[in-house]
């Protein structure tokens, strides 16, 4: 091990570069998605409390989650609030809407994505919890 010491150094090296780029390429910047996808669904949401919208945004909610008066006044109440006070905080432009997902994980039907916070550069990336609907993607739970 002691015989070719520069060696390990340049390997060691080699591999924290390489695990460098890929965390840098983790991120992806998300500028007019194809439609039905999750990443238009969660642009339509942008979009929805930009213009203060709530109707709108429940078109991005899925069925399942918008079914009663309760579960539509319980999103109005905490989480269309907090969105619509924070939405600038993830974006990168307003037109066009672009942000940045950090990853996703895919959970059986559903699909989890991570959007960074481009306000507080520290804040951990917000998930948003997709479930299929029909051919496109709905929000089941978001921390937007």
């Amino acid at each position: 091990m002691n015989r070719h010491p520069k060696m390990l150094v340049a390997l060691v090296a080699l591999t924290l570069a390489l695990l460098a780029q890929t965390a840098q390429a983790a991120d992806e910047t998300i500028k007019s998605p194809k439609a039905g996808s999750a990443e238009a669904t969660i642009e339509a949401a942008f979009k929805a409390a930009l213009k203060n919208d709530f109707d709108a945004y429940l078109e991005t909610i899925h069925p399942e989650h918008k079914e009663t008066t309760d579960q539509r006044n319980q999103r109005k109440a905490y989480e269309w609030k907090r969105f619509t006070n924070q939405v600038k905080w993830y974006l990168v432009s307003e037109s066009p809407i672009t942000y940045v997902i950090s990853r996703r994980v895919p959970e059986d039907k559903y699909l989890k994505i991570f959007v960074k916070d481009q306000k507080n550069k520290d804040r951990m990336p917000v998930p948003v919890t997709l479930k299929k609907d029909g051919d496109g993607w709905k929000i089941q739970t978001s921390s937007l």
